[in-house]
């Protein structure tokens, strides 16, 4: 998990925990992965509101109006949504290189 520097909120979550150094972009890691020695393939997640309740429910629903409003802003600005991860915190998963 690291910050997500491509969120408006990302320097939030750079900036509250010393030991982050850096943020990412999805960008970032599909092209550091096979510079490192990963496969090419890389997964990311949200960190965003879960439902499990009304109000988490009414958290997810308006996560998902300001996703939309983030998304749309990239669209008009640069004709790209830029992976559509957009929480301030974003998971990334990395897979080892099958060599052949």
């Amino acid at each position: 998990m690291v910050p997500n520097a491509i969120s408006p909120f990302g320097g939030l979550t750079r900036h509250w925990d010393i030991t982050h150094e850096w943020a990412f972009t999805p960008n970032n890691f599909q092209q550091l992965a096979p510079l490192a020695g990963f496969d090419s393939r890389v997964e990311f997640r949200e960190c965003g509101p879960v439902v499990h309740g009304v109000v988490s429910a009414a958290r997810y629903l308006l996560w998902q109006f300001i996703r939309a409003g983030i998304a749309t802003r990239f669209l008009i600005e640069v004709g790209d949504t830029k992976g559509g991860v957009y929480t301030m915190d974003m998971l990334v998963r990395l897979h080892a290189s099958h060599s052949d």
